[in-house]
């Protein structure tokens, strides 16, 4: 047989009306990175009977799946794990372009939407159901592509139908597209940046009857990030120095009317953690942690706490990622 080229793998994926349902792909990511893992606990039986051997068997336990991805940002796909991890979604608009705002849910039972994600990998076409989100890290500087990489859980994989590959006419966001405000002024010295939103959670595995799990838990979330600017001012270093909590805009707009995108990423109070002067490079930068701190001015329809508020504006109708 021969091998197969990993360049004709394609990943897709859908939001799930009941968790842990399978369901067609609605959509394609387009990843540089796809790692999945089925995972099956092994249980160890080491009950000594007259030999010396540590294990004498191994039974098999609770089984899930564990998924890594990364790839540039699209205006379009980067609401599924953005959204998904957020939880609390409210869509505006009549037509294209369709307003998608995001935060931490925290009505019902808190829990984030549920997704199918499809992976094309030549031998043959695998879905794993009921995957959650629990962390997506957000990249970008002024000479790559804005990026993402995530992680999730879901249930074990099974062989599906390969659905009919679709591919998006948008094109990925560069970072040098970003326009920044910090503390409400507009900086144009960001050499690169990062957000990371991380979710607490994973499998509850119960007594009843099945390997899967009872349900993939999703829990209290952190937001934090990264800052590298030109240091053409310390006024970044005064607030640190000074306790100010800011706060922080990251916003990629392009094209017009029904044909506009957008990724705007806001937190209304920020704490400054540390700055470092650095002088690796011809000239002299500031690097500072951030923490996004929970506020209600932030806080989306489930009303509460969150740490940023997420705006997405594309052509996907409501009802596209929750």
């Amino acid at each position: 047989m021969p091998a197969n080229p990993t360049a004709l793998s394609f990943y897709g994926i859908a939001k799930e009306t009941t968790k842990g349902t399978f369901v067609p792909s609605a959509d394609f990511l387009p990843l540089t990175k796809f790692d999945p893992v089925d995972k099956t606990v092994w249980l160890d039986d080491d009950g000594m009977r007259g030999s010396m051997v540590k294990v004498y068997d191994q039974i098999a336990g609770p089984v899930f799946s564990e998924l890594s991805m990364s790839g540039p940002v699209f205006p379009d796909t980067i609401g599924y794990p953005l959204m998904g991890i957020l939880g609390d979604v409210t869509v505006t608009g009549a037509s294209a372009p369709f307003t998608h705002a995001g935060a931490i849910k925290n009505s019902t039972d808190g829990q984030p939407p549920a997704y199918s994600l499809n992976d094309f990998q030549v031998v043959e076409n695998r879905g794993f159901p009921g995957v959650q989100f629990y962390d997506l890290n957000l990249k970008w500087d002024g000479e790559k592509l804005f990026t993402w990489d995530a992680t999730a859980k879901g249930y074990q994989s099974a062989a599906q139908t390969k659905p009919a590959y679709s591919n998006s006419t948008i094109a990925a966001l560069p970072g040098w597209l970003s326009t920044v405000t910090l503390n409400s002024i507009s900086s144009l010295t960001l050499v690169d940046g990062e957000m990371k939103i991380k979710r607490e959670g994973g499998p509850i595995h119960t007594a009843d009857g099945t390997q899967a799990p009872y349900q993939m838990f999703v829990g209290a979330a952190e937001v934090s990030g990264k800052l590298v600017l030109v240091a053409d001012t310390n006024t970044q270093l005064v607030n640190y120095l000074a306790g100010t909590k800011i706060p922080l805009d990251f916003n990629f707009t392009q094209g017009a009317g029904a044909a506009l995108v957008q990724v705007k990423l806001h937190s209304t109070v920020t704490r400054i953690n540390e700055v470092k002067t650095t002088r690796g490079k011809q000239w002299v930068e500031y690097e500072f942690d951030y923490t996004c701190l929970p506020n209600s001015t932030d806080a989306g329809a489930s009303l509460g706490l969150s740490h940023l508020k997420a705006t997405i504006q594309n052509a996907k109708p409501s009802g596209t990622y929750a």
